[in-house]
């Protein structure tokens, strides 16, 4: 059975386990396409061009790949990376390009620099295997893995990558745009993928006739300041083929990720006039920007799951790419479905947004191709629908119950992440007190982050220094999503959870949890040479911190240490106030 692991690298990256073994790398600018309205892009409306491209740019590229590809490097003893045929990295290529042509985004190249990256993530995740199955993240290995280079590792942490049986080899970037598996909710490869910004990639692959055998596709934005400003859905709306369509739907905003807000969204599909009951499974921030994911069960509402001869030969869809067989079977008539996101807040109002997606067969002919422009008002109200919240602005002007806040300067902002519930206070049980004027310890910190995100619990992360600890699961939750890798580099095996957070060290930990974009620079005189300017950039871009000196707050003081009521308001401005 394929796993998937969901890990990050800087904006949320995860690894995709599948028992084979690959990796592609990309390089973001400032360049993005627009809608579906350009003319060099494929009509999504459009039947017969989306069946032909699909078979132009997916099915033939995949069929030119040998079914025992060669490769000339090796594991044991020497490490070496060698070489791949040429038809693997060109059939990454194509796919990737086909579903970036349907969601409107520009094409990419390969860069041979890249290539060589990706080929040596691809390298030292095969040849560290068993660690990744045993729960080391490969974004993030350390030099105590066997094959590990610098630079090998920096690919690692900045890669889509896939492991699983040679078989699969020829569809990774499908598995990774499917994103299916219970660790993936935030759909972290989709997202790259379809980032418009991305140009230039890297592929490299290792072991492709072996078990497992590994891939990588290196993604590294420079620049993820330019925003489209519109909504991307996977699937889009339009046909899709039936061969390429999830159980996994998601629609993001690729905007700053303050311009939007899904917490509070229903997800309503339909087909036939019948209510397909929906799982939401996630909503925050992402790469694209704030998104919505939700899941649905096939065969309940809509025909599926398609298995066998319905894959009309095509057995790497049906069976290892699926497990269970394909989402949604079109074989016996185009499916027309609906979906609309209501409840969305969009820069201040709320908006819906709705869409057509017809899943089809490219190997049999349709029925007359439906109308796209449905009106939202049409939907029905959604009633099964399940979401996940985030903390949401108390109504009215926030009120503090705690004894030692009145009249401090952050005291407005102390009362409203109490009101959401992202503190309690300083002196349990009675929490009376909130200690505004105390240094956040980094255990202190990994709870409001973890309430404040909505964090889910996860399994013991490995610190060697926080067993006893009462921030324990606050750490180990911040750990699984990313937001803190450790310590002590490169070892990163303790947590120091009795430290003290120093403000550069916070606007990293903001900036990974919040999957903020990139930032100019933003003219604080004290920050060149921090190891953390690139994090206090974009926490001033988005308006979080203004500086340590009011008025003029041209220095953020990276290295000292953060109080509880500077924390609160870091945490208001991040995550309450509208």
């Amino acid at each position: 059975m394929a796993r998937l692991i969901g890990l990050g690298s800087g904006a949320a990256m995860t690894v995709a386990l599948l028992m084979g073994l690959t990796g592609l790398v990309a390089v973001a600018d400032d360049t993005a396409r627009a809608d579906h309205e350009s003319t060099d892009t494929l009509d999504v409306r459009d039947r017969g061009e989306v069946a032909a491209s699909f078979e132009n740019e997916v099915i033939q590229p995949i069929a030119a790949v040998p079914a025992d590809p060669a490769w000339t490097g090796d594991l044991d003893p020497a490490c070496n990376e060698g070489t791949i045929p040429p038809s693997l990295g060109q059939a990454a290529l194509s796919q990737i390009n086909w579903f970036r042509d349907m969601t409107g985004a520009a094409p990419l190249s390969r860069s041979a620099q890249l290539d060589n990256m990706a080929s040596g993530a691809a390298l030292l995740l095969a040849a560290n295997i068993e660690r990744v199955f045993d729960g080391d993240n490969p974004h993030n290995p350390p030099p105590t893995w066997d094959c590990y280079t610098e630079q090998r590792a920096e690919g690692a942490g900045r890669s889509n990558l896939a492991a699983g049986p040679s078989s699969l080899l020829a569809v990774d970037a499908i598995r990774l745009m499917n994103d299916h598996e219970d660790n993936n909710t935030r759909v972290a490869h989709r997202q790259w993928m379809l980032l418009p910004q991305v140009r230039p990639i890297g592929y490299g692959a290792t072991n492709p006739s072996g078990d497992p055998a590994t891939s990588s596709v290196v993604l590294i934005p420079e620049n993820r300041t330019a925003r489209t400003d519109e909504f991307i859905a996977w699937p889009t709306e339009g046909y899709i083929p039936m061969h390429v369509t999830p159980f996994r739907w998601s629609l993001a905003y690729h905007g700053s990720n303050g311009d939007a807000d899904f917490s509070n969204a229903n997800v309503t599909m339909t087909y036939q006039d019948a209510e397909v009951p929906v799982d939401v499974v996630h909503t925050g921030n992402a790469a694209l920007g704030p998104q919505i994911v939700w899941d649905f069960t096939p065969g309940e509402v809509i025909p599926g799951p398609a298995r066998g001869e319905k894959c009309d030969g095509h057995a790497f869809f049906c069976g290892g790419l699926y497990g269970e067989g394909l989402a949604v079977d079109a074989t016996g008539g185009d499916v027309v479905v609906d979906v609309r996101v209501s409840g969305i807040e969009l820069r201040g109002n709320t908006v819906d947004h709705c869409y057509r997606v017809v899943v089809f067969d490219p190997d049999r002919s349709g029925s007359a191709p439906p109308p796209f422009d449905i009106p939202c008002s049409d939907s029905p109200t959604p009633t099964t629908t399940t979401t996940t919240t985030m903390p949401q602005p108390p109504s009215g002007d926030c009120e503090s119950s705690f004894s030692d806040t009145e009249g401090h300067l952050f005291e407005d902002d102390i009362a409203c992440i109490a009101d959401v519930g992202i503190t309690l206070g300083c002196n349990p049980p009675e929490n009376t007190l909130f200690c505004p004027n105390e240094d956040v310890t980094r255990g202190q910190m990994a709870a409001f982050i973890v309430r404040g995100l909505d964090l889910p619990d996860a399994p013991d992360q490995g610190f060697a220094d926080t067993d006893g600890s009462v921030f324990k699961e606050d750490i180990d939750a911040l750990a699984q999503a990313d937001v803190t890798r450790g310590c002590n580099p490169p070892a990163n095996d303790r947590f120091c959870p009795t430290e003290d957070v120093t403000r550069g060290q916070m606007a990293a930990f903001l900036v990974r949890g919040l999957d903020l974009p990139a930032a100019s620079d933003q003219g604080f005189v004290d920050t060149e040479g921090s190891v953390f300017k690139e994090d206090i950039d974009a926490l001033a871009q988005e308006g979080i911190t203004r500086g340590c000196n009011p008025p003029q707050n041209n220095q953020f003081c990276p290295t000292e240490d953060v109080t509880r009521g500077q924390m609160a308001a870091f945490l208001n401005r991040a995550l309450i106030q509208p």
